[in-house]
């Protein structure tokens, strides 16, 4: 695993812990905690900085921060970290899409 910048780390680090919170039921919306950390991580450069996916990741960082709960609801784990996964790669899409040319100009001839 590539080691990433500090930043990067610590918003992965976050969202493992979103993923910890919702498996032990403190937060209901982990899609609207890890929104934020998605969005930074897209804009941080993660998905060209890093050399395994973000679901991967975060799953690896959520066993290592909640073990128990992480390990014995597995299927749970991969759902979140799927949605999250998700919403990476549309926001990275969007990102990278080249805009439609929209010029009206008229050119006189």
């Amino acid at each position: 695993m590539k080691l990433l910048n500090p930043e990067l780390e610590s918003q992965i680090d976050s969202l493992a812990e979103v993923c910890c919170k919702t498996l032990n039921r403190t937060i209901a919306d982990s899609v609207a905690e890890a929104e934020p950390l998605i969005e930074a991580l897209v804009r941080g450069g993660y998905a060209r900085l890093s050399d395994m996916n973000l679901q991967h990741r975060v799953e690896l960082g959520a066993v290592a921060k909640c073990p128990e709960v992480a390990i014995h609801r597995r299927g749970e784990l991969a759902a979140i970290t799927r949605e999250m996964q998700q919403a990476f790669d549309l926001l990275v899409t969007r990102n990278t899409r080249t805009p439609a040319n929209t010029s009206t100009l008229a050119t006189d001839a």
